[in-house]
């Protein structure tokens, strides 16, 4: 229980001294020094040049800089308990409730009208809203009244009275959005806000279901594994703050729905450094190691470690969470994360996606649909792995602008596009965006996948696309047969 054990002295004191927390201890520290100096300044025009340009980079590495600096300040507290660290966090909170708005300027409503900008709820919003009540909730005998009690007026103002007076579409979205801001709102609720909690309750548990739809009967996460390290990550953070805070009358994790999406990691790892990179994922993503150390936990019989985990500080996320961070600083058992190698085929029915590590190379196929969280166009789009990385890949995410994410534009990038996948030109024609462009799968089982990926294609008198791969323990054979 995470709430137990960051007031347990005694675990702070292995966390200064054992010998398992000696490079975490390091990593924290020479981040702390490394980012030890003024906060960068978030300027008007950086904030609107999404607006004119579409770009994301003049705003946002600044703004999430100061989330890297509220996570070296607070790691540093918990863990020596010096005044000069308890200091720098003070700083760090109070510049915090300076800013304008915690949304970036990528997510909030610009045709709404500047006024509901500043207690817009995004992600970063909401998951700044989690940082702060759980710091100030947890070290709320320490830090000077005037900090706790600025933090608290901000997130009641910014997240509080914000959820309880409108509604937002993430609350409706099968996927990482809805248990990232519903799950941070809860936890505000939760740490400082008790008595208003059970009047939420209904929505953000709603949202939660939403979220677990997402990942049909086969547990497949389809926006990959750094989205199920962010989406399911966040869904286990507040569930387990809920368990405690119901004294265990609110268990997310019996649901079955659950159990099958926490063995997700299980068939995106590839060999224990390579991932599925369909969708907007990437190749090289890693476990988080509270995360996965959690889950093991919890399942026993069915979650097991398949790929390498990240550090506990994870310097590969930019976005500096402190939910993640601290939990992977109380929770990771270090004995629990050897990358362990079991199914050798995995089939992910809803999602049609096939997973076969019996021969010399992995192969790791897909069928479903055009219209997918974080879609590309890739029906019959396939990856094959050796033990140093892809060999035939996929590009996974690109750069994240304002025309990756506009429906005119989207496609016109080459990782979104059926031209940057693996799959048939055909006639001269790309695979179309859509739901109504699906694949239907004819065989799935150890000895290969062959699945019919005509519905891509908005072409005249096509009967079928039939693509497959035979495997056996020597070789993978793919043929594509046209009618």
């Amino acid at each position: 229980m995470l709430m137990q054990q960051a007031r347990d002295s005694k675990f702070w004191e292995r966390v200064r001294t054992a010998p398992e927390y000696a490079e975490a201890r390091v990593q924290l520290e020479q981040f702390y020094h490394e980012v030890d100096g003024e906060m960068p300044v978030l300027s008007f025009q950086d904030f609107m040049d999404f607006a004119r340009t579409g770009r994301r980079i003049d705003f946002e590495p600044k703004y999430f800089i100061r989330r890297g600096q509220l996570i070296a300040a607070a790691g540093m507290y918990f863990i020596y308990r010096e005044k000069s660290y308890l200091q720098r966090l003070e700083d760090v909170i109070w510049a915090i409730c300076d800013e304008y708005t915690w949304s970036v300027p990528a997510h909030v409503p610009w045709d709404k009208g500047f006024e509901t900008v500043p207690t817009h709820i995004d992600l970063f919003a909401a998951e700044t809203g989690f940082a702060l009540s759980e710091i100030s909730s947890l070290l709320a005998d320490v830090l000077h009244p005037r900090v706790f009690s600025r933090a608290k007026d901000a997130i009641q103002t910014r997240i509080i009275r914000s959820f309880e007076e409108n509604s937002f579409h993430w609350e409706k979205l099968e996927m990482n959005w809805s248990a990232v801001c519903a799950g941070s709102v809860g936890a505000c609720f939760m740490y400082l806000f008790p008595e208003r909690f059970e009047a939420v309750k209904p929505r953000l548990l709603s949202a939660m279901d939403c979220f677990l739809r997402g990942f049909g009967s086969d547990g497949c996460c389809r926006e990959g594994m750094s989205y199920w390290n962010y989406g399911f990550g966040f869904f286990t953070y507040f569930s387990d703050l809920l368990y405690q805070f119901s004294d265990g009358a609110e268990d997310l994790f019996a649901d079955q729905r659950a159990r099958r999406a926490a063995q997700f990691q299980q068939a995106a790892f590839l060999n224990p450094t390579t991932c599925i990179s369909f969708a907007d994922c990437v190749p090289n993503a890693k476990a988080v190691p509270g995360l996965l150390s959690y889950l093991i936990k919890r399942y026993p019989e069915e979650v097991y470690p398949a790929g390498n985990a990240a550090e506990i500080l994870d310097r590969s996320d930019h976005c500096y969470r402190w939910a993640t961070f601290f939990r992977s600083l109380i929770w990771t058992d270090f004995q629990a994360l050897a990358p362990m190698a079991r199914k050798n085929c995995i089939y992910l029915s809803d999602a049609q996606w096939y997973i076969s590590k019996d021969g010399p190379f992995v192969l790791a196929a897909k069928g479903g649909h055009n219209d997918e969280p974080h879609n590309h166009n890739d029906l019959g789009s396939f990856i094959l792995t050796d033990d140093a990385g892809q060999l035939l890949s996929d590009l996974g995410s690109g750069l994240y602008t304002q025309a990756y994410f506009q429906p005119d534009t989207r496609y016109d990038i080459i990782n979104n596009s059926a031209a940057g996948h693996s799959v048939p030109i055909i006639g001269g024609k790309l695979q179309t965006e859509g739901k109504e462009h699906t694949a239907t799968t004819l065989r799935a089982d150890e000895t290969g996948f062959a699945v019919n990926i005509a519905g891509g294609y908005a072409v005249n008198g096509l009967k079928s696309v039939v693509r497959e791969w035979n495997v056996d323990p020597h070789s993978i054979v793919m043929q594509d047969v046209f009618c």
